[in-house]
């Protein structure tokens, strides 16, 4: 599936005018290993969290049910990223030829790789360019988050890469993500009860797939190599969703994007960006 870079966001519907992205977040996650790092600090339930100049957010994701639902197509070539963050993180500037906004003095940088390490592969933000940035940096964009009440503004950063299709065998079924901060200190995650892993998105197509799957986040781990310290906010657990997040883990590792779709809500539009959430 093809996707356009516009107003701040990756859109299907470009020519209505409207930007529109969908995240399906999960209520929990499979458990995953330890890195064999010690450096490596374990933020996947925390809500926000404080990435210092330098510091590398290390995301598995699991990627298994792009095969369940694309039979004969079982690895992708295409993924998308989208990591929210909280608004008003300094001064706006306008993209170029767009009503889009973007937080000016921050920047990531972000990579791709099989769970092995062995090779990595740059996202890229197409409207880094318009700003007069290299492609590769990934920008912290001024978008609104829908969750069932009224909209609120939220920062998001995106990112995109294509791969060669000999870049992951058919027996990966779990990628790593690396963001890197290249700007500004910056706090990552949606907050609000949110966890970090439900405020990343990574979706898988390509690989002559016909559906476009949502993997599932399955740790989420900060790298520290200015030995900074840790500042992270932890929110209060739910204890209904504890007990339900097996079954709603389960149900995105099997039925994937498709099936969650019903889920998606009160789908909010400004300044031509939009983020729906359901949690």
């Amino acid at each position: 599936m093809d996707w356009i870079a516009h107003g701040g966001c990756y859109a299907q519907n470009v020519h209505k005018g409207a930007c529109w992205r969908t995240i399906v977040i999960a209520c929990g996650a499979v458990l995953a290993g330890t890195p064999a790092s010690a450096s490596l600090i374990d933020v996947g339930a925390s809500s926000t969290v404080m990435l210092l100049s330098g510091d590398q957010l290390q995301l598995d994701v699991s990627i298994a049910n792009f095969a369940w639902n694309n039979p004969g197509a079982p690895i992708p070539t295409q993924f998308l990223l989208q990591l929210l963050a909280p608004p008003d993180q300094g001064p706006l500037a306008l993209l170029p030829g767009s009503t889009a906004q973007y937080y000016s003095g921050y920047g990531l940088q972000g990579w791709i790789t099989p769970a092995d390490g062995s090779k990595s592969a740059p996202f890229e933000d197409s409207a880094a360019a318009r700003a007069g940035f290299d492609a590769s940096t990934l920008l912290l964009r001024e978008c609104w988050l829908a969750t069932g009440g009224d909209p609120r503004p939220i920062g998001v950063v995106d990112g995109s890469v294509n791969l060669d299709p000999a870049f992951l065998g058919s027996g990966d079924l779990v990628v790593r993500i690396l963001l890197t901060n290249l700007g500004a200190d910056l706090w990552v995650g949606a907050g609000n009860g949110y966890t970090l892993r439900s405020s990343f998105l990574l979706e898988a197509s390509g690989g002559n797939g016909t559906v476009q799957t949502t993997g599932l986040v399955r740790s989420a781990w900060l790298n520290q190599p200015s030995g900074g310290g840790e500042t992270v906010a932890v929110p209060e657990p739910n204890s209904g969703v504890l007990m339900l997040a097996p079954l709603v883990a389960a149900a995105l590792l099997v039925f994937g994007y498709y099936f969650l779709s019903r889920a998606w809500i009160n789908l909010f539009s400004k300044n031509g960006c939009t983020t729906t959430s359901s949690r």
